[in-house]
């Protein structure tokens, strides 16, 4: 794989004779809208496949990958395309990458609010689909609620594990930790709280259970480790998996530690680093590195997963604070502005961003947009393997990040269950 930054003059007519690769290919890998012209500093993954071939006159998925010698799951992956529209005689297909060498890691993603054909569209790539539909109730249980079920056959169909994320929202959506509080402070209400918890795991075919943590604060604190604790080795001993994410910066090295002991798998949840007055990217490379390099984690870096944003983030000076999550690949791929718009690339923080100069007024303040593209994803997925991490979690499907799964697929294997 190849990452190409467009320069001024470039075309994907130009860059394809660069590469010797078709237009069709540069188009279909980075959902080019081929009508849209490139933009200065934007980012291109340029994919040379080992091996290809063309669909025949009557071809199934299963047809063309049983006459390559590969499984459908790999055919889907080098061809993501494939998984929500037709075959069509005659069109191309990447059957292999070379990829022997590379690191078989875990890829799980949140659901959030994404329609189930969206979410279908990336399941090749997913080994947990964490699936955010349970509820707290106010009486203390944990309830999966009915809209988990086609997520949870989704996930089967993919052989990706189901796994139920449980973040303390009650039925309306409400964060409500003072629930957690009622949990903690009777030791009958805790062990409802859990068996409720093996319940709803265990009744609906799921593979595990993620607990966000919500509360640390004494005199809660050391109860909540303790009911933890018990929750893990209930799963455990019903043969399912506890996740409990970790967040740099919030969660103390005392609670790192009780994660190495308690946790199955560790989301490192460490998109959550833009700031308001300096108008950074949601998840800086350096700040993620500083993190890894704490060492809060090492002795469970072999089962923590680095999380990814799929989103970007636009700043306009004019609010000072305000900020919205966008759509990186549609909007910043495809990008559309009156004005002329470059992308530049800031290498401390491994994140591309772009000044829209849209003033009428030279006193006027510009907009700033931090988004991810094939550059820096490359560069984020690089810290996997220098601290021998296990893997990604995606944060979230409901945002579109089609070059994400691009980047992914080409630079490791995926673990399908």
């Amino acid at each position: 794989m190849i990452i190409h930054t467009v320069a001024s003059g470039d075309t994907i007519f130009s860059i394809s004779k660069q590469y010797s690769v078709p237009e069709s290919r540069i188009i279909t890998d980075n959902y080019l809208n081929p009508t849209k012209k490139l933009f200065v500093g934007q980012s291109l993954v340029i994919s040379k496949p080992s091996k290809t071939c063309v669909v025949r006159g009557g071809d199934t998925l299963s047809s063309i990958a049983e006459r390559n010698g590969i499984s459908v799951m790999t055919l889907m992956q080098n061809n993501p395309t494939t998984v929500t529209k037709k075959l069509m005689p005659s069109q191309p297909l990447s059957v292999e990458y070379d990829k022997n060498e590379l690191k078989s890691i875990i890829v799980s993603a949140y659901s959030g609010n994404a329609a189930e054909n969206e979410i279908e569209k990336w399941m090749p790539y997913i080994s947990i689909l964490n699936i955010q539909n349970a509820s707290a109730l106010e009486n203390g249980e944990m309830v999966i609620l009915k809209s988990a079920e086609p997520l949870i056959t989704l996930s089967k169909r993919y052989n990706a594990l189901p796994v139920l994320t449980f973040d303390w929202t009650d039925e309306r959506g409400v964060w409500r930790c003072d629930y957690l509080n009622s949990i903690l402070e009777s030791p009958i209400s805790t062990e409802k709280f859990i068996q409720s918890a093996l319940k709803a795991v265990k009744g609906n075919g799921l593979a595990g259970l993620e607990m966000q943590i919500c509360c640390e604060d004494d005199p809660y604190k050391y109860r909540l480790w303790d009911m933890l604790l018990a929750l893990g080795g209930l799963l455990k001993e019903n043969g399912y998996s506890l996740l409990i994410p970790f967040l740099p910066g919030i969660t103390s090295d005392d609670s790192a530690a009780e994660l190495n002991d308690i946790a199955d798998l560790i989301p490192i949840k460490n998109y959550i680093w833009d700031d308001d007055n300096t108008a950074s990217p949601a998840a800086p490379a350096d700040k993620i590195a500083e993190s890894l390099s704490s060492n809060a984690l090492s002795p469970s870096f072999d089962k923590s997963l680095l999380g990814i944003p799929t989103f970007g983030v636009m700043y306009s000076p004019a609010a000072k604070g305000y900020r919205k999550m966008i759509v990186d690949a549609s909007f910043c791929q495809n990008a559309e502005s009156p004005y002329p718009i470059s992308a530049k690339f800031n290498e401390a923080t491994g994140t591309p961003f772009i000044v829209y100069d849209e003033r009428i007024y030279e006193s006027e303040p510009r907009k700033m947009l931090h988004y991810e593209d094939a550059n820096s994803y490359d560069k984020k997925l690089d810290l996997i393997s220098k601290f021998g991490l296990a893997g990604v979690n995606v944060m979230s499907l409901e945002f579109s990040s089609p070059v994400l799964w691009q980047v992914l697929n080409q630079k490791f294997n995926i673990i399908k269950y």
